[in-house]
């Protein structure tokens, strides 16, 4: 399928190269190119792979952790994009295909939406490593400030990550709770709301999109 594709680009290319038109990339991967093809390309791809380091973990008797650990890995990113590789069957089912095409409805609103709310996220994660690296463990660098401030947004552990400040400073106490109350406030009452309301919008419009005759 992919050499046909390449095929049918290279012929229409000439053709309307022949009466001075040029095709842009934008028409080719919106005309020409599949997503699901893609994706059932790529889950082949990683499954074909894993299992050749897998055979070749057994014939070499190679025990090192690290190295199944890759084998696992990939072969796992091949079996979930085969099974999001059968979505697509349920694209020609009408009533089956909301979820899909609420999801291609609302992806570029979402992803605009995630741009915005992730610069906002950074300059929390940033200004809590700074400000309480030496007084808390969960901001003792980057990747352990995002997982901390992560989990205070799905509710987990918020009591006690107030409480887990150490530091004698009334200043920093004061400055901590006020953080702390300033993030869940803008994410859970504004940020999730409006990614939430994003998603109900794109969802009503398809619903009643499918709902006409």
């Amino acid at each position: 399928s992919l050499i046909r594709i390449v095929g049918m680009v290279k012929e229409t290319y000439k053709y309307f190269n022949q009466y001075g038109y040029s095709l842009r990339l934008k028409d080719i991967l919106k005309d020409f190119v599949d997503g699901w093809l893609l994706l059932v390309f790529l889950a082949d791809a990683l499954v074909i792979t894993g299992t050749a380091l897998k055979l070749q973990i057994n014939f070499r008797n190679m025990n090192r952790v690290s190295d199944f650990d890759q084998c696992c890995g990939i072969i796992g990113l091949g079996v979930f994009f085969t099974y999001l590789g059968l979505l697509r069957y349920l694209r020609q089912l009408r009533g089956f295909n909301l979820l899909i095409l609420t999801l291609q409805r609302a992806l570029p609103s979402i992803l605009r939406f995630m741009v915005c709310s992730g610069i906002l996220y950074f300059a929390f994660v940033f200004c809590g490593w700074a400000a309480l690296t030496t007084n808390h463990d969960k901001f003792s660098n980057v990747i352990v400030t995002s997982e901390a401030l992560f989990s205070l947004l799905n509710g987990d552990d918020i009591y006690q990550t107030f409480r887990d400040v150490n530091s004698d400073s009334q200043l920093t106490r004061i400055f901590s709770k006020i953080y702390f109350f300033t993030f869940l406030s803008v994410f859970l009452y504004c940020v999730v709301s409006q990614f939430i309301a994003l998603i109900e919008v794109a969802y009503s419009s398809t619903s009643a999109k499918l709902k006409e005759p």
